[in-house]
């Protein structure tokens, strides 16, 4: 016989309400809370005891209100899908035998009768449900390294697979160690030390545990946990608040507001950060605040909604996961995640400019295109007024022009799953230098990678056959860290991976500018790539009708290219290596001879990795390497 499930909630509490109303949501979810059961369906009843490997789980103790969030793991001799880690006899109850380390909160704030909630996901398919209940009974053994509780069902929520990454987990016998702590993270006493916010920049995924507050007779207390993704460092720290406070993005959900709106009601919360790599934890308890419209924007650039997190507490455990990722296995990210979002606070500190002189937003006009080969094009415009930028700094243009206007909303969108999140502002280094006779003139060097909304847009106008109409982008502004040397230093090593030569090409335009008396610049510019020969034409048409030489290295293991390629009318030449670039090469006199000036780097992630241990390998202090990293 068919049993229908009851809805746990009367409707929305008024947190959630409020927020449902000035996102203008209300009306779209005005009855969705009768999908929350009050009861675990047949379908996650097998999912919680038979799919996951791991449960966030949230707890609030009592003795001071604080939120935690820990997440429990089946012991290492556990294997998957044996239902010896959570265990569901009827659907009013789970049975969890977890392992629970030194330093996780759950040992303080579990109690009999204590509210809890938790979100199931299984990493390897994307599927997540949610649940709320409350404690019936639990116990440990006598070191507190394991325990068994009953937790009584009075929430259930299958939620979609928006932002979770995809990777496989096993088993594996940790060794915790409690690293660091402090319980106590208020005023102006220390925070976050700086290796634990780079931990959390370099995560790609958190769990916010979060509470309704003291509830009423119509809408009882209840604690939330829910998951939050998106690209590595999509959280930020902010950096004048001494690690004591960071920014979580929201990303277009299922606008129930669920999380957010008890935020609203309460402002206790608990994040877990996982590495399911190397197993370590950052576990943070804090006060949040919801920041909307304009309030958001002034915080996090592009965003509508964001939930600021005062850091009240912390505890950081190394090797505590009894679940990892197996070595060698990269996880796939999730194809929603938007690009990361920075704080205008670090925007502002990398120098960033936004608006002309006159305070107002400038425009940029497309006036010419020129196709390099099939999927490389330079694309330069002309602003209705100077700005001034460095060689090196990038543009920050809205392209949503180019797709038509504002999208709109989409829960899902299948195979187009980056629109969801779509807000059109690209930030795209700047290949040419700034020039005194063209001062209202700029160019981009763009690749066109597949399934790059605004690119494809771009080279769609590269490449018609009919007229289009012209061209006009709003400029955002101008700025980066990723500059030319100043004082006396000549000596430059730089490092270039792919269209991560951009930069590299206006500091060459800039050198030759400020070059009319062929003054001896030592500059060895070596590039990765797969395309030897479009690599010499833009650094020849970057140098244009000048005597500076550079000594031009391109490693192309599987290219045709011959071993020299003559440039500048055959004034000069570029040698092109059948190998990767590696610590063999920086052994060798040719690449060792500017390891001693300054250093530069640009390309994408895994180039860079490769390229600061080659040098390190060769002697050099990789924290003095520049590394192009956008700070907008």
């Amino acid at each position: 016989m068919l049993s229908i499930a009851t809805p746990a909630l009367n409707g929305w509490h008024s947190g959630e309400r409020k927020l449902q109303q000035q996102l203008m949501y209300a009306d779209e979810v005005d009855d969705a809370f009768s999908h929350i059961s009050s009861t675990l369906p047949a379908q996650h009843r097998l999912f919680h005891s038979s799919n996951i490997a791991f449960l966030p789980f949230a707890t609030k103790s009592s003795k001071d209100g604080r939120v935690w969030c820990s997440i429990l793991c089946p012991g290492p001799e556990v294997q998957r899908h044996s239902g010896e880690f959570i265990i569901s006899t009827d659907p009013s109850s789970l049975m969890v035998l977890a392992d629970v380390w030194e330093g996780d909160p759950l040992r303080d704030t579990l109690e009999n009768g204590g509210l809890v909630a938790g979100v199931g996901i299984e990493t390897e398919t994307r599927r997540r449900n949610k649940l709320a209940g409350n404690i019936s009974q639990h116990a440990w053994n006598e070191g507190k390294t394991k325990l068994g509780m009953v937790i009584s069902i009075t929430e259930a929520l299958g939620n979609c697979p928006k932002y979770i990454n995809l990777f496989p987990l096993e088993p594996f016998a940790s060794k915790p160690v409690v690293a660091q702590t402090n319980l106590d993270v208020r005023g102006d006493g220390p925070g976050l030390p700086d290796d634990l916010i780079s931990f959390i920049h370099s995560s790609s995924t958190l769990y916010l545990a979060t509470s309704s507050g003291s509830g009423t007779p119509s809408f009882p207390s209840h604690l939330g946990c829910n998951h939050r993704g998106g690209p590595r460092g999509f959280v930020r720290v902010v950096p004048s608040s001494a690690g004591r406070q960071f920014v979580i993005p929201d990303f277009s959900g299922n606008r129930f507001m669920s999380s957010l709106g008890n935020v609203e009601l309460d402002p206790h919360v608990g994040i877990a950060f996982p590495d399911f790599a190397t197993g370590d934890i950052l576990y943070i308890t804090g006060e949040a605040k919801n920041y909307l419209g304009n309030e958001a924007a002034r915080i996090m650039e592009r965003s509508k909604l964001v939930t600021v997190v005062d850091i009240t507490g912390f505890v950081f455990v190394k090797d505590a996961l009894t679940t990892r990722i197996p070595p060698g296995v990269k996880p796939e990210p999730s194809p929603y995640s938007p690009r990361i979002r920075f704080l205008v606070e670090e925007k502002e500190k990398a120098g960033f400019k936004s608006g002309g002189s006159k305070g107002s937003e400038i425009e940029a006009k497309l006036v010419r295109m020129e196709k390099l080969r099939e999927d490389i094009a330079r694309f330069s415009f002309e602003v209705d007024e100077p700005m001034e930028w460095k060689p090196g700094q990038y543009v920050v243009l809205d392209c949503l022009s180019l797709l038509g206007g504002e999208v709109g909303y989409q829960h899902m969108a299948y195979g187009n799953e980056k629109s969801v999140n779509e807000d059109g502002v690209r930030t795209w280094t700047i290949s040419s230098a700034p020039s005194r006779t063209s001062p209202q003139s700029f160019s981009i060097t763009l690749r066109h990678p597949p399934r790059g909304l605004i690119t494809t847009q771009l080279f769609h106008r590269l490449n018609s056959t009919t007229s289009l109409p012209p061209l006009t982008l709003p400029v955002l502004g101008m700025g980066g860290e990723f500059l030319l040397p100043t004082g006396s230093m000549r000596k430059m090593l730089w490092m270039a991976g792919g269209i991560g030569i951009t930069p590299f090409l206006a500091f060459l335009g800039s050198l030759s500018q400020n070059n009319p008396n062929g003054e001896a610049w030592d500059v060895q510019l070596l590039v990765a790539t797969r395309e030897p020969e479009v690599m010499v034409d833009l650094v020849d048409n970057a140098i244009g009708p000048t005597n500076l030489a550079i000594d031009l290295h391109l490693f192309s293991p599987n290219s045709t290219a011959p071993s020299i390629i003559k440039y500048q009318g055959g004034a000069a030449s570029a040698t092109v290596h059948p190998f990767r670039l590696g610590p063999a090469f920086f052994a060798s006199e040719e690449g060792s001879k500017n390891l001693g000036g300054a250093l530069y780097l640009c390309g994408p992630p895994p180039f860079e990795e490769a390229a600061l241990k080659a040098v390190e390998s060769a002697g050099v202090d990789i924290g003095s390497v520049v590394q192009e990293r956008f700070n907008f």
